[in-house]
């Protein structure tokens, strides 16, 4: 058995010298090349032939890796800002202001008009087929319904951020109210329930969110304009004027899709160019291919010459018959996370509104006790701060049941709609721009 092992051992030790044979003499050929020194045969390929270079490694030990914040400390604890001047602005304004100046819309719809006047456009060298205006007008109007969907995200998110303002301002008037009945107490020789030191953490905390929420407010504002095409006065924010008041919405699943699959302007975009002409298919699936490989680049030229080979022209009839299965597939899914979103909003704001009911009872039980003299000033300012976080969880739940009507609306395609852009071949009416 042993001489056995020692007969299959042996062939597989020689192999392994050689190997090790043969590494060394290209590590001596590599340390003669670093050093200036000759070697013949074949010259060693460079990183960019083998696709890696060798990355030179300076040992070192783990160390702590602290920030100094030692000139940043003598800082006030709030930036000096202006007086801000509020411009009022409403979510169908947000809404459809966006929509009207999308600028991928608007190059798109520019397109559109221009059909058939400039004989060496991209999508259609001398011949353009009869569906390419509309088909540009629909993608134009789908551009117009994203926007419109990423307006209403900022529009609400400012909701919050605004209400969170507010909501941070009164939990530090109440923190402070606090940390002044504590040193009250302590001159008085009185042991409080609360320690300073703990009140002092939470006002720098709020103070630290104070000022995150503010850059928040100034970045939501500045997206919104940019999403408008407007441009406010120096010191000038947005304010939101919007309904919070949210309801149970029933939901038929398939009603919703059927919905979604009828109204986005991207599939009717789609069933136009499947539905061609065979010939006109490869003009029209050079239009869609930036929207599968995500580049957005032009496709190359060509018309739609009759000397196209069949074989081509299955080609083309596929790739646009496969977009359209695959975005129909994306649409239903869109349509359906949106409907699973709402009612998981729905149900945390049920569950957000019980807890905020018993955090009342409990606040209207210790204030009942302090005016008996059984209960303490100090119990009530923490019940106050605990209800005033509960008020914002109640807001943040209402938001996000708001954003997933948005999100259930753009994946039905009718952002746009509501705006006056149709899938017909020309939108009937838009609100002004901004």
């Amino acid at each position: 058995m042993v001489n056995t092992c020692r007969s299959m051992l042996a062939p597989r030790l020689l192999i392994l010298a050689a190997v090790c044979l043969l590494l060394a003499a290209g590590c001596a050929a590599r340390r003669c090349r670093s050093t200036g020194g000759t070697t013949t045969g074949a010259r060693e390929p460079s990183g960019a032939a083998t696709g890696a270079v060798a990355a030179e490694c300076r040992p070192t030990a783990r160390s702590p890796l602290v920030p100094d914040v030692s000139q940043v400390a003598a800082l006030s604890e709030s930036p000096n800002q202006p007086e801000v001047q509020y411009c009022e602005l409403t979510a169908q304004e947000a809404q459809c202001r966006a929509a009207a100046n999308s600028p991928a819309a608007n190059m798109l719809a520019d397109e559109s008009a221009a059909v058939g006047t400039d004989p060496g456009r991209w999508w259609a060298a001398k011949n353009p087929p009869p569906q390419t205006s509309d088909i540009l007008l629909l993608e134009a109007v789908e551009q117009r319904n994203s926007a419109a969907a990423d307006a209403l995200e900022a529009f609400y998110r400012l909701v919050e951020a605004e209400a969170g303002m507010d909501n941070l301002r009164k939990r530090l008037k109440e923190v402070n109210e606090m940390g002044a009945d504590i040193r009250r107490l302590q001159a008085q020789g009185v042991q409080s329930p609360v320690s300073l030191t703990e009140v002092e953490r939470q006002r720098l905390e709020l103070l630290h969110r104070q000022t995150g929420l503010s850059g928040d407010i100034d970045r939501l504002n500045s997206l919104l304009q940019r999403q408008q095409g407007a441009e406010l006065p120096a010191n000038s924010r947005y304010w939101p004027q919007a309904s919070l008041q949210a309801a149970h919405i029933d939901f038929d699943r398939e009603q919703a899709v059927a919905a979604a699959l009828a109204n986005r302007a991207e599939l009717a975009a789609l069933r136009q160019a499947s539905g061609a002409d065979d010939f006109d298919k490869q003009a029209l699936a050079r239009m869609f291919l930036p929207l599968v490989d995500g580049t957005g680049a032009a496709p190359p030229a060509g018309g739609s010459s009759r000397r196209v080979s069949e074989t081509s022209l299955q080609t083309r009839s596929l790739q646009i018959d496969h977009l359209l299965a695959a975005r129909e597939r994306d649409v239903r899914q869109e349509t359906l996370q949106a409907l699973a979103a709402l009612a998981t909003a729905e149900i945390q704001i049920g569950l957000t509104r019980r807890r905020l009911e018993s955090a009342q009872t409990h606040l209207q039980a210790e204030q009942q006790r302090q005016a008996a003299g059984e209960g303490g000033l100090m119990q009530i300012r923490k019940d106050r701060l605990g209800l005033a976080a509960m008020e914002q969880d109640l807001l943040h739940d209402v938001i996000e049941w708001k954003l997933a009507q948005v999100r259930l609306k753009k994946a039905q395609g009718l952002l746009a709609q509501e705006c006056g852009y149709s899938t017909a071949a020309a939108p009937a009416s838009h609100c002004p721009a901004h």
